[in-house]
């Protein structure tokens, strides 16, 4: 089985980022380009032949014309490791009036369209092939809380030179991860780069390989027992999976 992590542009000409776990926790793909949902779709066969979770980083249950789901609800209720944390709130009349169409929705069926051994459910522990939505800020804060508030992201409100020191501490993280505390492999040469030479641009290529990654590591750590599988949600109307860490959940407040 592996673990595919998709941080989904919004619109079809930016970057996606998509990562490839396999259940070892080796990178065997990451990469960030401008890619349709049929190139999408073909990545995500390729790496489930043998069985595959595929956690995108974007609305892919959207019920509601207007307002929030009970997801986004539920998790701006809730203290993740003793913080708050907002999210993008979703409703089918607003990403199809500002995007188009709703892509995470149109890319999950077409890889059931394509394999319809997937399906989408939050009961990852139990299938071969799952689809689920999580999102790399909800996973910075339940599965590295160590490290947070981490502001990897670029925000007109901070100073740009502030947020390569932030990616940094972000990529100093994976490094633990896999040097330190082997839980992944063939991470790092991935990041092998000076962030503080990187232009915006390029800086944003990096930011959405990190996202990708996360979609990925959030599946594999519930699969391989490193975390726990959280959910905010129902299948009916929505839902956003997190992966949370057990030892430091009582030490955080």
């Amino acid at each position: 089985m592996n673990h595919i992590g998709i941080d989904l542009a919004w619109t079809y000409k930016n970057e996606t980022g998509i990562c490839v776990l396999d259940n070892n926790g080796e990178v065997l793909h990451l990469e960030s380009k401008v890619y349709t949902d049929d190139e999408i779709v073909h990545i995500v066969d390729r790496f489930s032949k043998e069985g595959a979770i595929v956690s995108i980083d974007a609305p892919i249950v959207v019920k509601n014309m207007t307002g929030s789901r009970d997801a986004e609800r539920l998790l701006m209720r809730e203290r993740i490791h003793g913080r708050r944390i907002s999210l993008f709130v979703a409703s089918r009349g607003y990403l199809i009036r500002n995007y188009g169409s709703i892509r995470g929705e149109v890319l999950a069926n077409k890889i059931i369209d394509r394999n319809d051994r997937f399906k989408i459910t939050y009961e990852i522990e139990k299938e071969m092939f799952g689809i689920i939505e999580t999102f790399p800020s909800g996973i910075c804060l339940s599965a590295f809380p160590e490290i947070c508030p981490i502001k990897y992201k670029i925000n007109r409100k901070i100073p740009f030179e502030e947020t390569k020191l932030e990616m940094e501490r972000i990529i100093d993280c994976f490094k633990k991860l896999e040097n330190e505390e082997n839980k992944v492999s063939s991470l790092v040469k991935h990041f092998n780069i000076n962030i503080r030479e990187l232009n915006k641009k390029e800086f944003k290529h990096i930011e959405d390989k990190i996202d990708a990654f996360l979609c990925a590591y959030s599946s594999y750590s519930i699969i391989t027992g490193k975390t726990e599988n959280r959910v905010y949600g129902n299948h009916e109307d929505g839902f956003i999976v997190l992966p949370f860490v057990r030892d430091m959940e009582e030490n955080i407040n």
